[in-house]
């Protein structure tokens, strides 16, 4: 952080609920480590888990990463994210 700007984004969500289980935890224990640490953290899981086209373009594909669409979805939390427009303001 004292040389470089740091952020962080969290881990997304996967079609298996067992490893989404843990995948929620470390996103949560990563989250609350960057708020101590004061570096930004963009939550991927709780949005994703919850996104019609993300869920869809993670079955299209082998359940684990997405086809397109996905990496859409991804990208559009990052574009909105306020350290992401901090950090690389475009226009």
């Amino acid at each position: 952080q004292q040389k470089y700007p740091v952020l962080m984004i969290g881990p997304p969500p996967i079609l298996e609920a067992e490893q989404n289980s843990r995948t929620k935890i470390l996103s949560d224990c990563v989250g609350e480590l960057c708020t101590d640490l004061n570096v930004p953290y963009l939550d991927l899981f709780t949005p994703l888990s919850q996104s019609v086209a993300w869920l869809e373009a993670v079955q299209s594909g082998d359940g684990v990463h997405p086809a397109a669409d996905g990496y859409r979805a991804i990208a559009h939390l990052i574009q909105r994210w306020p350290a992401w427009l901090e950090f690389a303001p475009f226009g």
